[in-house]
């Protein structure tokens, strides 16, 4: 019999190790700011719950959202993150935003929440 190259102990380290890598790869929480405007009035949301995944705007047609948190998102046109756009939702990034234009948003979720 060949001997083991690692010890066990490390063996399960380096695996735990890994898993809690790449699960925190997909944990981002949505800490920061969500930005929307219909060009008259603003609406912030600040470190929103990961807990609640569809948010609605209290203005009834968005126009510009500004991602500033930790997790990418989705953009619907229905409230309660319904009526797709194109055959799906928008997809935001992190640390970008939609540029004023037809489209109206009225309700976002995070990517993976």
């Amino acid at each position: 019999m060949s001997r083991a190259l690692m010890s066990r102990p490390t063996a399960v380290l380096l695996g735990v190790a890994a898993l809690a890598s790449v699960l925190a790869g997909c944990s981002d929480l949505p800490q920061g700011q969500v930005f929307a405007t219909d060009g008259r009035a603003v609406q912030t949301f600040t470190n929103l719950p990961a807990t609640s995944a569809c948010h609605n705007f209290s203005i009834p047609d968005v126009t510009t959202v500004t991602d500033q948190t930790l997790a990418d998102m989705h953009l619907y046109t229905g409230r309660n993150c319904t009526n797709f756009v194109s055959r799906g939702p928008f997809y935001l990034s992190t640390d970008t935003s939609t540029g004023p234009g037809p489209r109206i948003y009225r309700s976002f979720s995070f990517v993976g929440q």
